[in-house]
């Protein structure tokens, strides 16, 4: 029989099929069925290799270790690749969509891989008739397909499911965003660190050309968020400050600080980063990167990287100085109040100021005087006030208060606020009498520790506390506060210290002097201290009624 050969391609594209004149033309289907079958049972030696392992036209072997091993690498490479792109990128969009591209390549590459070894599995079992390598291939390819199935449930669909939640702003997070504080000089940073926060925080930033301090108060979150608020305080040079807590990726930020305060108590929180839900290796893990980029110890970094991304390591005040991480501790009237929440509680505020001390005597002797501390302490929440401006808000309504209940209050209670009226009106009088009539009439806010001693201000406190603890046990009128009676004691006890009578009036009255204040109240208070026990508290409370 003649030879074969095959011609150009004819009607739909198909080559067709010419007999060699020494054939008949009735022989060319059955030379068709033999070239056919040849192909069938004989690998394709003339087509790439990766058509070749698809068909099953490579050895057993080939497909199996070969080819297996070639997939592994690209799907290695492949893995790697989408780590990078997820520990560097900040913008979840990017790591999205880069998560399908380089997911669906692995797939593809899974499932032609394994399709090649079943089909080669089947061509090796056909040509040898052996039956044990062919199956027990076959076997390994259905775990694979398993393993590889459980690898997209388990690994792939909750990577793209996180990356959609954080392009989304992670939803479920809870209350987050930025607020503007002390008049714009300072800006608070507050909850997770979620897709659009950083946005937010540059145009605050721009509102407030002004400010200089940034207050974080965050349990972390997504860790690109946190490079570019660190990256915008850097820009800036601003410093950053923690009132309360600042975790894991909130601690990238704060290290952006050109200085960086704690008060005492807060707590910094760090651990390993974790990209969609699995931690990364120590060569990739992008919270080390971040950390050695600002310049901490590789010690204090190792100890940091022992912690898994579901627990955090709360390093000590003296370490997080000693690594500088933090530059200082400050007292907490340092900054402007903060981490209270992007909408402060004021209700659960209000309640645990009435349970202080000094507040929870305010409202019993006074309910308005309290409902007015308490509003200007939740203003100052609200607004972002320094504590020594709220503390000397809510000051001025105790002294306003104290003043109104103390010619009720016990002789004791008025004698111990006397003394200490006294002592300040001595300090402060000759200094700055303004601000003397202004801390001792509470007409005008004043920041006690700007003026006066710690102990002062402790014997301050003391004493009009315990005036509004015994508001009512005196009568308000009787016998020894007959006010006619104690103005008498108290004009005589001024001429035995050879002083004016008339100075009470002057002094005391709605044109008084604010310079002759302090010293006219100084004397008269002395004067009445002078008279025997049980007639001074009837000439201090008479006093008391006066100013």
């Amino acid at each position: 029989m003649g030879e074969f050969s095959e011609g150009s391609a004819g009607e739909g594209g198909r080559p067709e099929t010419v007999p060699c004149a020494s054939e008949p033309a009735g022989e060319w289907p059955r030379a068709v069925a033999r070239i056919r079958a040849r192909r069938t049972q004989e690998p394709d030696r003339d087509g790439i290799w990766p058509v070749r392992h698809w068909r099953g036209h490579l050895s057993l072997p080939v497909s199996y270790w070969l080819v297996g091993w070639f997939a592994a690498f690209c799907a290695f490479l492949l893995g790697s690749g989408l780590a990078a792109v997820g520990a560097n990128s900040r913008h979840p969009l990017v790591i999205l969509s880069t998560m399908v591209g380089v997911w669906s390549l692995i797939l593809l590459l899974t499932v032609w891989h394994l399709v090649g070894v079943w089909r080669s599995s089947s061509r090796t079992g056909r040509e040898r008739g052996t039956r044990f390598w062919p199956r027990a291939a076959k076997g390994m390819v259905v775990l694979g397909a398993i393993a590889n199935a459980a690898t997209l449930v388990g690994t792939a669909f909750p990577q793209m499911a996180d990356m959609a939640v954080y392009a989304a702003g992670d939803p479920g997070q809870g209350p987050r965003g930025v607020r503007i504080l002390h008049g714009g000089t300072e800006i608070e940073v507050i909850g997770f660190f979620s897709f659009g926060l950083a946005e937010e925080f540059r145009a605050a930033l721009d509102r407030s050309p002004q400010a200089r301090v940034v207050h974080l108060a965050s349990p972390g979150g997504r860790l690109s968020v946190g490079l570019d608020i660190r990256d915008e305080i850097r820009r800036r040079g601003l410093d950053t400050f923690v009132a309360t807590g600042c975790h894991s990726a909130c601690t990238v930020a704060f290290l952006g600080g050109r200085s960086r305060s704690l008060t005492a108590g807060a707590k910094l929180g760090f651990h390993q980063a974790q990209f969609a839900g699995s931690a990364l290796g120590p060569f990739l893990d992008p919270m080390r990167r971040a950390y050695e980029e600002d310049g901490l110890e590789d010690a204090f970094i190792e100890q940091a990287m022992r912690s898994p991304p579901t627990e955090l390591w709360y390093p000590s005040e003296a370490e997080l100085l000693a690594a500088h991480v933090a530059t200082s501790t400050v007292p907490i009237g340092r900054f402007a109040l903060s981490g209270f929440g992007i909408e402060p509680d004021t209700e659960r505020f209000r309640s645990d100021l009435r349970a202080l001390p000094g507040y929870r005597e305010l409202a019993a002797a006074d309910p308005a005087g309290w409902q007015a501390a308490a509003a200007i302490w939740t203003r100052a929440i609200e607004e972002g006030w320094t504590a020594p401006e709220a503390a000397a808000g809510a000051r001025s309504q105790f002294v306003r208060s104290v003043r109104r209940l103390a010619p009720t209050a016990s002789d004791g209670a008025v004698t111990a606020l006397a003394r200490v009226r006294v002592d300040e009106a001595r300090l402060l009088g000759p200094k700055d009498p303004e601000t003397c009539w202004a801390l001792l009439t509470g007409e005008k806010p004043v920041k006690v520790g700007s003026y006066l001693p710690p102990a002062l201000v402790d014997d301050e406190t003391s004493a009009q506390v315990r005036v509004l603890a015994e508001a009512g046990s005196s009568p308000a009128a009787g016998p020894r506060d007959d006010p006619a009676a104690a103005e008498q004691l108290l004009s005589l006890a001024l001429r035995r210290a050879r002083l004016d009578p008339s100075m009470i009036e002057s002094a005391l009255g709605p044109a008084g002097a604010h310079a002759d204040y302090c010293s006219s109240i100084a004397s008269l208070y002395d004067a009445a201290l002078s008279l025997p026990p049980a007639q001074a508290g009837g000439a201090l409370r008479f006093l008391a009624s006066r100013s």
